[in-house]
């Protein structure tokens, strides 16, 4: 094949190497054409090589796993980290050793890529660096080690992610909430209320919160839902605050918040994003007004598609089968796409009961 200059790649507006000639470059090197990647390695400056890293990932091209060694010695932190979580994927045991001496890199994301790479291969080391992370004086090392427990829930560190929800910095707080929230109920559930009853904390720390409790049971913690209901009514709070709050009570099925769900999503005057999630908290609740008011919705061709969609979406969560014949009848009058695929949806409800 003719050999072109890697140039033709490059962006005509800034000069470099944008994702999708980084792409073709790295296709060309799987397809051993020319030019490639491996040829324009050393002239990519530490950015576009980290992205070049993460595509190799992405395609799991090992073939070029000499360039994600190369990689590992880079000195942006970034290219580093890739490198260290590409490396981490291929879960050969051989791959330890190399990964090894990151479990104590100085950049945060490098050393958290390497705890998360090492943790089914040397468990009882990488256990050891998120340790040591989570009581770090460099709040970035303590906001890795929360984030690395949202990807390996561990019992064993619910103790310090206690401690970290009441971090002084409030990134940390919010991975250390997050964390605790992918545990599952437990003791933890009465501190996340406590940050909730602060007079002042971050929304976004407030709205991760929100999202914990959601999945700490399902009615088991009253004062759970009664919180979370007030949060939702209080327009104090902002939209934000309510729409995670509206979710939150939709996932864990509290019915004692229907009434007020039915009033938000028949509402065209509210926020359109808290009123899309009171739509679908309506199908994980069930009930005849909110089937009523979601069959309204559905057929009502001044609302948006968004909210029509949404609707139809819901009705067939409710997963009741009674409401075919209601559908079949406004098919009739309203022959459209969104209708028929709801009807299809339920009954394939119906055959899955009777089998």
């Amino acid at each position: 094949m003719e050999e072109k200059d890697s140039r033709l790649y490059c962006s005509s507006e800034t000069g470099v190497y944008d994702r999708e000639a980084l792409e073709k470059l790295l296709v060309a090197s799987l397809e051993k054409t020319a030019p490639c990647l491996e040829m324009i390695w050393d002239e990519l400056p530490p950015e576009q090589r980290s992205e070049a890293v993460k595509l190799i990932g992405i395609r799991q091209a090992y073939q070029l796993m000499d360039l994600v060694l190369d990689s590992l010695g880079s000195h942006y932190p970034r290219e580093r980290a890739n490198a260290v979580e590409v490396l981490g994927t291929m879960g050969r045991e051989e791959t330890a050793a190399l990964l090894e001496p990151y479990l104590k890199d100085t950049d945060n994301r490098v050393r958290a890529n390497a705890v998360l790479a090492m943790w089914n291969k040397s468990a009882d080391k990488a256990k050891k660096t998120l340790k040591e992370m989570l009581v770090s004086r460099d709040m970035w090392m303590r906001a890795s080690a929360a984030y690395v427990l949202t990807r390996v829930s561990n019992e064993l560190f619910r103790s310090d992610l206690e401690h970290l929800i009441e971090d002084e910095h409030d990134t940390v707080r919010e991975k250390a909430i997050a964390a605790l929230g992918n545990l599952g109920p437990g003791p933890s559930e009465d501190k996340l209320l406590n940050i909730l009853s602060e007079e002042t904390v971050h929304p976004f720390v407030k709205a991760e919160t929100i999202k914990s409790l959601g999945k700490m049971g399902r009615g088991e913690h009253k004062e759970i839902s009664v919180k979370l209901l007030q949060l939702a009514e209080d327009e104090m709070e902002g939209d934000f605050v309510r729409l995670h709050a509206v979710r939150a009570l939709g996932q864990l099925g509290e019915e004692s918040s229907s009434s007020f769900m039915v009033k938000i999503a028949a509402s065209p005057d509210t926020d359109e994003y808290l009123r899309i999630a009171a739509i679908e908290a309506l199908g994980s609740l069930g009930g005849k007004p909110a089937e009523e008011l979601l069959l309204r919705l559905l057929v009502d061709r001044l609302e948006k598609d968004i909210i029509r969609e949404r609707a139809s979406f819901a009705l067939g969560r409710t997963g009741n089968i009674d409401l075919v014949a209601r559908l079949r009848v406004i098919l009739n009058e309203e022959n459209e796409d969104l209708i028929i695929s709801l009807i299809a949806r339920l009954e394939e409800r119906r055959i899955g009961l009777s089998t």
